[in-house]
């Protein structure tokens, strides 16, 4: 049988509870982190499993403890391979076979479930429910499962002083009920959001820009100059907020008169207006988001969760990476729905695996226009206005790649 619920996962009696995790050892938000807080010696042993290549798709790792009078079975079930990567359904499935196995040998028991890789993982709830239902829906046991905003509440209750701060410095915070909430995030997501500036923003034509983490100068070149291509009126760039990545994307954007939407990794209240942007900074042109906790320091699980919004927000994308692993995950699941939307920048050096993480997402890369030798965004702009480019001349020379007789970047 099972039933829904909603509320902290913890505060509901259960002989088995479900936590969902990667296969590297990190339960660094959502679900997963409050687990860790709550059992530290189950977090040890399963990050040693870990570590010994013992957890994996389909293969969970099962902690029992005595508590009192009852024992505590915790079930860490993963549902992504790395913590940067998207949450997978061919893993909800596997999982699911194997939970449905375990739950049958332990007879009439209650099983705490959470929304299954759709909290900070990014899966379509409503197809994650199909497959739950369809798994467990006929076992004699009673499955309890908690929907996604379960998972993003889990140890995110706020206190007074935290909600007085956002009060005062006119921070939004929005549900996936509430007027104003991102529709590309609702039903894949129960994400909290925490916004301040313009909330209408969010609604228009957004460019998110995808960096590397630690860019060479190179890519830092390459992606300034495609984002003086694009900032046309109206047209939104959405980026992060690191120093050395992100930073340049958000000064040349603010420079050209664009609208810029920071995505952070951490809590809204740790932001502040960088020095080396103060001299460009418009607070009317500036829209800060976070799916944190408010005061959430920055963390690893942080990185692919925000790049997953950025990729369910944006109406177009450029990556300016030159080696995205974690794209794999986007490209088998699709959870951004943005495929065919993905434009990256073409170092002529790719590997083979990335190639065809590209490929699945018909990602095109930049040309260069033959008239002007600046990069041709044309595809990209076209992506926004959902109509078809007008033809350019233009070569097909990698964009940020050398060729015999001169270094060819974005700047040239």
């Amino acid at each position: 049988m099972i039933r829904y619920a909603q509320g902290d996962i913890f505060d509901t009696p259960a002989d088995i509870r479900i936590n969902t995790v990667n296969c590297v050892g990190v339960m660094g938000a959502g679900v997963a982190l409050a687990f860790k807080n709550r059992y530290p010696e189950m977090f040890k042993k399963y990050a040693k499993a870990c570590k010994a290549g013992e957890v994996r798709p389909g293969k969970p790792h099962v902690w029992e403890k005595s508590e009192f009078d009852e024992v505590v079975t915790v079930v860490n079930l993963p549902t992504k391979d790395h913590w940067r990567q998207p949450s997978e359904y061919e893993y909800v499935e596997k999982g699911l076979r194997w939970l449905r196995e375990f739950v049958e040998k332990h007879g009439e028991v209650r099983v705490a479930l959470p929304a299954l890789g759709c909290g900070h993982g990014g899966l379509d709830w409503l197809r994650v429910q199909k497959m739950i239902e369809a798994a467990l829906g006929d076992l004699a046991a009673e499955i309890i499962v908690f929907e996604p905003s379960s998972s993003h509440a889990a140890g995110e209750r706020l206190d007074e002083s935290t909600l007085a701060r956002l009060k005062e410095l006119g921070i939004k915070r929005l549900q996936s009920g509430d007027p104003g909430y991102p529709e590309t995030l609702r039903g894949r997501s129960g994400a909290t959001v925490y916004l301040r500036g313009d909330v209408e923003a969010l609604s228009g034509p957004m460019v998110a820009v995808i960096p590397s983490i630690k860019p060479s100068e190179r890519e830092i070149q390459g992606v300034v100059a495609c984002v003086k291509e694009l900032t046309n009126p109206g047209v939104r760039i959405l980026t992060g907020y690191s120093a050395k990545a992100d930073r340049p994307v958000i000064r040349t954007a603010l420079e050209q008169g664009a609208h810029v939407i920071i995505c952070l990794v951490e809590g809204i209240l740790l932001f502040n207006i960088r020095r080396d942007l103060q001299d460009v900074w418009d607070e009317d042109r500036v829209t800060v988001l976070s799916a944190a906790k408010p005061q959430q320091k920055w963390y690893p699980g942080g990185v692919g969760k925000a790049t997953a919004i950025k990729l369910s927000l944006a109406d177009a994308a450029l990556i300016s990476d030159p080696s995205p692993k974690w794209l794999s995950g986007f490209a088998r699941n699709r959870t951004a729905g943005i495929c065919g939307r993905i434009f990256y920048l073409n170092y002529g050096d790719m590997q083979e695996d990335i190639k065809i993480s590209l490929r699945e997402l018909h990602a095109k890369p930049l040309s260069r226009s033959r008239k002007s030798g600046k990069p041709n965004v044309a595809e990209v702009l076209a992506a926004l206005a959902r109509t078809e480019p007008q033809k350019e001349a233009s070569e097909s020379i990698p964009i940020a790649h050398e060729s015999r007789d001169e270094k060819r970047t974005c700047t040239d």
